[in-house]
C-alpha cells in the first residue's frame, strides 16, 4: 500500500485529524492555535460541603426510652 492509498484509510483520516499533512508539520499547525487564556478557568469559590445531621447514632437510645417509660409507669420513677 503506498501513502496515495492511506488517504481512505483509518491511517489517513488520522493523518488530517492531527493536522499532519498538507498543511504542514504538527508544530506549525499548534503554534497557529489559539493561546492559552487563564481567565477561562477563573471559577468563584466552592461553598463547602457539610455532611447532614448525624441520624440514629444511638441505637440504645430507644430501649433507654422504653425503660424509662415502663419504670415511670411502674410508678419507680417521676
Amino acid at each position: 500500500m503506498c501513502i496515495t492509498e492511506l488517504e481512505g484509510t483509518m491511517l489517513g483520516k488520522l493523518k488530517s485529524l492531527t493536522g499532519i499533512g498538507a498543511s504542514g508539520t504538527r508544530a506549525q499547525h499548534e503554534q497557529s492555535a489559539e493561546p492559552f487564556q487563564p481567565d477561562a478557568f477563573e471559577f468563584p469559590p466552592m461553598k463547602p460541603l457539610s455532611p447532614p445531621a448525624a441520624e440514629n447514632d444511638d441505637l440504645m437510645r430507644p430501649v433507654y426510652e422504653a425503660v424509662e417509660q415502663d419504670l415511670r409507669s411502674a410508678g419507680l420513677l417521676r
